[in-house]
């Protein structure tokens, strides 16, 4: 793609810009129609994921080197990546009507489905900051690297919803596989444990292969560890966003005139 390309569609998003907030809003409202709890379930979802995973990690099945705080650490992260794919493969064919009725750009409906959920990631946030100071008793002088690594992780998501957006309006089954992929990359993507647990089994090869973990590694560095993340996983994070994003964007852009006849 051109820059003249890249410049032009960001120009034409911009103007569409209160479409998108329109179609953010809805989403939201949607979500947490007739709920008593509204928003706060976007809370308790990654928190009641991560009692969970680190009840039956560290004590049911004896997993000492799993802590509340490794596991927070992932959770929340994976969450917002896992929802955003999730759904991201639906956001053309469920808006059909609008996309057969009105002329606007398409790429505003995988960018407000990762706008989405990157709002309840941002709500998650809240609460995982204080989280971070009660089980450390401080806040590591590293976090400032913590945007950094989230806004890297956004763009590697915004990539793959325009993929998964464009693909499985012609193959419909992409929206099922994505699910039960993402459960089966989870326990291969170091969410819950650190990346010495892995370097000690000899298996550090076989998870560099994985496009996701050099964005967890990276932000156990920043948060578990207290560290700043390694070049390595920047340059990875900055390969992958990129390459991802490319590709992503021109699978979408070839395709968007067919939307309508197929749906």
């Amino acid at each position: 793609m051109s820059t003249k390309g890249w410049i032009a569609d960001t120009l034409v998003l911009f103007r569409y810009r209160e479409l998108l907030q329109r179609l953010i809003a809805k989403d939201l409202k949607v979500k947490y129609r007739g709920s008593y709890l509204g928003f706060f379930w976007s809370l308790l979802n990654p928190l009641s994921l991560v009692v969970v995973y680190s009840v039956v990690l560290r004590y049911v099945m004896g997993v000492r080197e799993i802590s509340p705080l490794l596991v927070v650490t992932g959770i929340i992260p994976w969450v917002f990546f896992a929802n955003t794919l999730n759904s991201s493969t639906e956001s053309i064919i469920i808006n059909s009507n609008l996309v057969k009725k009105i002329f606007f750009p398409r790429e505003i409906l995988p960018v407000s489905t990762v706008a989405f959920n990157f709002i309840q990631f941002c709500m998650a946030v809240v609460v995982f900051v204080p989280a971070v100071y009660v089980l450390r008793g401080d806040l590591p002088w590293t976090l400032v690297f913590y945007p950094l690594i989230v806004v890297l992780h956004w763009v590697f998501a915004l990539g793959a919803a325009f993929l998964l957006s464009a693909v499985t309006t012609f193959y419909k089954d992409v929206r099922y596989l994505t699910e039960v992929a993402m459960m089966m990359v989870f326990w291969v993507t170091p969410v819950l444990y650190h990346y010495d647990m892995v370097a000690e089994k000899g298996l550090a090869v076989y998870f560099w292969l994985n496009p996701f973990s050099s964005y967890f590694f990276a932000y156990q560095s920043a948060v578990y560890f207290a560290e700043v993340p390694r070049a390595e996983h920047w340059l990875a994070m900055a390969l992958w966003s990129t390459l991802v994003l490319l590709v992503g964007i021109t699978v979408f852009r070839r395709s968007r005139s067919k939307f309508v006849e197929e749906l």
